[in-house]
């Protein structure tokens, strides 16, 4: 999953045609509103009125893009958006009282798993659900939107699979592990499609997903549990309409593909036995390759791409209005996508065996690694310098209280690389701006228009994926991957308030030397309106242990001072011990309600504390998914 005082959101103008899965017809989806003509450069606001596309959770920054076509195909009707939350949906198999399990260990992970694979009257189970949502939760409109409860009770999400996949293969149950990438092996699930192609399973989609094909390919973000196109029995019974194809969501299910074909060779599995899991991976990562920044869209509009190359855009092209140039999302990249691509690309050149392949894919890698390092960018004009004028500020770098205004106007501010000079994080991403022909730094939607920044995508994936070592490579200073983490730390974290019954009842600033119980999802939000991510936090877990691994045990001995090691170590077990306490819900704390109400800031909402989340089974995977990847490459 993913800045500065407001929600922080890319607004959209699109019209959008999906290809109807199984049915041959197609709808159109149009959502709301986007920057003018005269283009303003991109700022971010409102989500909670607008469809987001911001870099996300453990998530892909589109949790909810519909899949489009650039022309109008077979008359379809309109239909508006509305934001939406993850892909959620409810369990055949949750009646048990024992269910759900704490999310406390490994093997309730795995009985979780198993209670949320969707089972289908012929005694065979489906996809897992996303989320299991209490019977107390039955008759209300989860998030107050429609489309969210949809997603909530009958949405099965790419990444809360892949993490699944992994947890059953920790726990050694490969069969079920296996039954789970077997659906993705197949063209359709049920009656909806699974892969993202302009022409597939009988389907045109009217010139969406460019250039994809039949080798080169994302798989969509989420679908229906129950693999209906149109199910009677659910809640709402008209057809499923949210398709994303996205490129952090399928970077996960490689690792999950990666670990099963690994772990199935040391089993003894034959090499032609395991050859359409890695085909399946094969094409997830061919599509990675074919989008990574082409030198022009689909109307032939040249780009300036030289000083940009190697980053891998959101989604795949004529997923936008083809009227309307001022935005597309195949111009956008994010930190996110990014660092987890190119740990899928180092998984996918360990279990590929042809040469050429695996040399493709590991220059791939590296020209995200340079997209990193050497990205000519622009921090956008803005009508007030606010805080970044000059330097470092000494007060608390989160945005409570405000900092003393600033009132001169700021130039566009060239840089090289994505790392903000400010708290050594990565930025969340940039955006190609056709008016300036630059790449320009995602920023929030206030008059000093500050840069987007995000828990996972500025450190604590960031470190995991990169390591501590090419961490500090890109930015030029081996401390680099420690400082980042202070910054989140300081930005993000909280100290949890505990009742006498165990609940959190409310979070203060850790600061940077409090003790840090868990992580937000950014630095938006105050107190009174904090949250801890279970599943964000585990990432911070996973990060502070490579850093100890770096900078205590290896190579990077030495740079940091034994308070600064001791420190570490005591955020790792206070995070984990935190999360080994609250192991369940998607998020916990005040900002679950009042003026809040669950926002991340990212365009999506956080359920209700009672509805478990699959996604924070991230915490007892046996590996970190991204240092995993990374160390089949060293």
């Amino acid at each position: 999953m993913s800045f500065p005082n407001l929600l922080k959101t890319i607004f959209l103008h699109l019209s959008l045609l999906i290809a109807i899965p199984a049915f041959g017809s197609t709808i159109e989806m149009t959502s709301h509103s986007t920057p003018d003509a005269s283009y303003v450069p991109l700022t971010t606001d409102m989500a909670q009125q607008e469809l987001a596309i911001a870099g996300a959770p453990g998530r892909d920054p589109l949790p909810n893009r519909m899949a489009a076509a650039s022309a109008m195909v077979h008359g379809a009707s309109m239909v508006g958006l509305q934001p939406h939350i993850f892909t959620q949906a409810t369990p055949l198999e949750a009646t048990a009282a024992s269910f759900p399990p704490l999310l406390s260990s490994l093997a309730n992970a795995v009985s979780f798993i198993q209670g949320q694979m969707y089972a289908f009257p012929n005694g065979t189970s489906g996809l897992p659900s996303s989320f299991y949502v209490p019977p107390s939760l039955s008759g209300q409109i989860l998030a107050n939107n429609p489309d969210a409860d949809r997603l909530i009770r009958e949405g099965s999400d790419l990444y809360d699979t892949s993490l699944s996949i992994m947890a059953l293969i920790g726990s050694g149950d490969m069969a079920d592990a296996k039954k789970l990438i077997d659906v993705y092996t197949q063209p359709a699930y049920g009656t909806m499609d699974l892969r993202a192609e302009p022409n597939f399973n009988g389907h045109y989609n009217g010139g969406a997903f460019a250039p994809f094909g039949p080798k080169a390919f994302y798989l969509f973000d989420f679908v229906r549990a129950s693999g209906a196109y149109q199910d009677p029995t659910a809640a709402d019974p008209t057809a499923w309409q949210y398709y994303s194809p996205d490129t952090g969501d399928n970077a996960w299910m490689v690792f999950a593909i990666a670990q099963y074909v690994q772990q199935a060779e040391k089993n003894g599995a034959s090499s032609a036995s395991l050859q359409s899991y890695i085909s399946l991976a094969t094409g997830i990562g061919n599509g990675m390759v074919a989008l990574q920044n082409p030198n022009e869209d689909p109307t032939g509009v040249k780009r300036d791409y030289t000083d940009a190359q190697g980053c891998i855009p959101s989604t795949p092209q004529g997923v936008y209005d083809a009227s309307d140039h001022n935005y597309n999302p195949n111009d956008v990249c994010y930190v996110e996508n990014n660092v987890s691509a190119y740990a899928a690309l180092g998984a996918l050149a360990s279990i590929v065996t042809d040469p050429i392949q695996k040399i493709t894919f590991q220059g791939a890698r590296s020209g995200i690694a340079s997209w990193l390092q050497n990205a000519v960018v622009y921090l956008p004009a803005a009508a007030t310098a606010g805080r970044r004028l000059s330097g470092v500020d000494t007060q608390s770098l989160r945005p409570f209280p405000p900092f003393p205004p600033r009132t001169a106007p700021r130039p566009p501010r060239k840089q090289t690389g994505l790392i903000d000079p400010i708290t050594g994080m990565f930025y969340q991403g940039i955006m190609f701006n056709p008016s300036t022909q630059h790449w320009e730094i995602l920023t929030d939607s206030t008059r000093s228009r500050q840069p987007i920044l995000a828990t996972d995508s500025g450190g604590t994936w960031a470190i995991s994926s990169l390591g501590p070592q090419l961490f500090g490579q890109i930015a030029g200073n081996p401390r680099a991957a420690y400082t980042a983490w202070s910054s989140v730390r300081q930005l993000m974290g909280w100290t949890a308030t505990v009742g006498l019954d165990g609940s959190v009842t409310g979070m203060k600033d850790a600061g940077a030397a409090g003790r840090l119980d868990g992580l937000d999802y950014s630095n938006l939000y105050p107190e009174n309106q904090s949250l801890i991510s279970p599943e964000w936090t585990a990432g911070g877990v996973n990060a502070v242990k490579q850093l100890l691994g770096y900078y205590r045990d290896g190579a990077g001995k030495g740079q940091l001072s034994s308070d600064e090691i001791a420190g570490l170590a005591a955020d790792r077990a206070s995070m984990q011990d935190f999360i080994s306490q609250n192991p369940n819900s998607y998020a916990v704390g005040p900002g679950l309600t009042g003026s809040r109400q669950g926002q991340t800031g990212f365009g999506w909402q956080c359920p209700p504390a009672s509805v478990t989340a699959m996604a924070s089974i991230y915490g007892v995977l046996p590996q970190d998914p991204l240092a995993w990847a990374r160390s089949l490459n060293n």
